[in-house]
């Protein structure tokens, strides 16, 4: 590949980077502020400024995440060994579809909790850590993009043909998780309005679509570490995808039946661990189409010998730092109205009652 292309790729990756997270916070402010007012429209006297203010910053994260990606890209491309255009390309595009599906999610999710909330103050923790949970695969997107910047310098270039399946493995997993998680939250909204006390038994879908994503992220940084990555496991990433679809359909279904049948709880965990099932079985054939059971480490050519996390990331320590700051910082402003809102709460029960 000549420097031009290289130099494309390149450019298209910091595209990606930036403005698909801007277009899916754009999508999330669109449906909260959509809900915002319908919320208001139907309970005029409502007070839900929390809950625009934590899905508010949580957006604007996710934003944030797509422009730290586009400038480690930017920053990696011009020094020495320098970050191959392909590779730049696979990493945009990790970080900005990761972003934008969080933030298109979150603004669904939050649209429909303000409507809620205008109702029952008591659902905004569970609000808070099905937001906080949403969130996550964004930061996942932006830590495996920073890894594999770590792992790419330097090494031979992916090939071309191999970029959208790479990145499908995780987007899959993404997707899937996203979308899982906001209908699991529909029905734990629907369900928390009349039995708030339900909520947080209610969470197990939301928990279980967590791992569905933590299973494409380990997946991806199995692939990534023995650079160029193949893409020839992206069949993983459709049982990623088909998990997910039960997760969802089960978590929105069973959710829905707890009020009025708490002993369907277990019949919820045995087919939310069915469902999980699937998503294991793509990442246990991932790990052997990548040789790390059948072959081992020791097998592999020296030429591409795997890397280690921390070297992965050790090209990137401020830009990691920042990602887990800026999650943490949201997690704990969210934690912190979370806890007023509780408070403001119990005050006015107590005004009520005396």
């Amino acid at each position: 590949m000549d420097f031009h292309a290289e130099s494309d790729a390149g450019m298209k990756g910091i595209v990606l980077s930036v403005a698909l997270p801007l277009a899916g916070v754009g999508i999330g402010f669109y449906k909260l502020s959509a809900g915002v007012k319908q919320a208001k429209s139907e309970v005029p006297a409502c007070s839900i400024s929390q809950y625009i203010i934590v899905s508010s910053i949580m957006l604007v994260v996710c934003a944030v995440y797509g422009f730290v990606g586009a400038a480690v890209i930017h920053n990696d491309l011009g020094k020495e060994p320098a970050l191959p255009g392909n590779s730049a390309l696979a990493v945009g595009l990790v970080n900005g579809c990761a972003s934008g599906i969080s933030a298109v999610g979150q603004g669904y999710f939050a649209g429909k909790a303000v409507q809620t909330g205008a109702r029952q103050p008591r659902v905004f923790t569970g609000f808070v850590l099905i937001l906080i949970y949403i969130e996550a695969f964004a930061l996942y997107g932006l830590c495996l993009s920073l890894l594999c910047g770590g792992f790419a310098p330097g090494r031979e270039d992916i090939s071309p043909g191999a970029v959208i399946p790479f990145a499908s493995v995780f987007l899959f997993a993404t997707l899937g998780g996203v979308v899982g998680s906001t209908a699991s939250g529909y029905a734990i909204l629907d369900v928390g309005l009349e039995r708030p006390d339900l909520i947080m038994l209610a969470m197990l879908p939301v928990v279980f679509n967590g791992v569905t994503g933590i299973y494409g992220l380990i997946n991806a940084v199995v692939d990534a570490r023995t650079w160029p990555p193949s893409g020839e496991d992206s069949a993983a990433g459709v049982l990623y995808l088909l998990s997910s679809v039960g997760l969802a359909y089960f978590g929105y279904t069973c959710v829905k039946a707890l009020p009025g049948n708490p002993g369907s709880l277990v019949s919820m965990i045995l087919k939310l661990i069915i469902s999980q099932s699937i998503g294991l079985a793509g990442l246990i054939y991932a790990l052997f189409t990548h040789g790390t059971w059948s072959k081992g480490i020791d097998a592999i050519d020296a030429k591409s010998a795997p890397l280690s996390l921390a070297e992965g990331l050790a090209a990137h320590k401020p830009e990691t730092c920042l990602a887990l700051t800026l999650f943490a910082s949201a997690a704990a402003l969210a934690a912190l109205a979370d806890a007023l809102g509780t408070s403001r709460n119990h005050r006015l029960q107590e005004a009520l009652l005396a």
